[in-house]
């Protein structure tokens, strides 16, 4: 998903059961304060709008000091950015889609062992390099790049089909042969239809209306490419996406 760190608080503090409340928009800001005195923090910044669960995005400086061989450096060119959440069991237990997305994305981590990872984490650093990372901002406030969650979404639509396309499974392919495969088919010669736009899991639960209604939102340039939020198809993971021809590129 897009967290990479949970802060949950002691369990006498309260936050109450929804991510809207006073009582839970005072802790996290309590959190964001003790965040921004941090001495290697370089950018900070409270994501609430477009998101299920509100996120802290914490850009900092790696000053990493390493005494092997005697020698001392600063290792400032790997800079970190990670996805903060504050949660609760109360939270958790009245927003069940936190803990599905999560379960989901387990579940085809365990269905696609081997796989899954390593090319989710190639694509990832492909983007990466090209400042396409992130569709909130990345380090040049450049607004309009792809999430972590709708590349892993992105990337179990394409082995799915690629797992009924080879009757046998994915077997027969090396991980080289699935990246390969995954370049070329949305590198080249991709998207000239709306059809060719809409990635899902949950086949079975959409129905023409849905389908129908993000043909519409493309067809009318309202958004790039839909990845279909598995917990919500009324959520676009792509909405703010306007950079995919650089996607593309990349």
């Amino acid at each position: 998903s897009t967290v990479d760190i949970m802060i949950t608080p002691n369990d006498d503090i309260d936050l109450g059961s929804t991510f809207t409340n006073a009582k839970y928009n005072t802790f996290v800001q309590t959190v964001f304060i003790k965040l921004q005195s941090l001495h290697n923090v370089k950018n900070i910044t409270l994501i609430e709008e477009n998101v299920h669960v509100p996120k802290i995005k914490l850009d900092t400086t790696d000053n990493t000091v390493n005494n092997s061989n005697n020698c001392t450096y600063n290792n400032n060119n790997n800079d970190i950015t990670c996805y903060i959440c504050v949660v609760n069991n109360t939270l958790l237990q009245h927003n069940n889609i936190f803990n599905r997305s999560t379960d989901i994305v387990k579940s085809y981590i365990t269905k696609y062992e081997g796989v899954l990872k390593p090319l989710v984490l190639a694509i990832k650093h492909l983007l990466y390099n090209s400042l396409l990372i992130s569709n909130y901002h990345n380090d040049y406030n450049v607004n309009g790049g792809i999430s972590s969650y709708a590349i892993v979404i992105w990337v179990i639509y394409f082995l799915n089909n690629l797992s009924k396309a080879h009757e046998g499974g994915l077997t027969t392919l090396s991980n080289g042969d699935i990246f390969i495969e995954f370049l070329r088919t949305y590198g080249l010669g991709f998207g000239e239809g709306a059809n060719d736009k809409i990635f899902y899991l949950n086949d079975t639960e959409l129905n023409n209306a849905v389908l129908s209604y993000y043909n519409n939102i493309i067809n009318e340039g309202g958004c790039e490419i839909v990845v279909i939020d598995p917990c919500d198809n009324k959520n676009n993971l792509c909405e703010k996406m306007f950079r995919f021809a650089n996607i593309k590129i990349a």
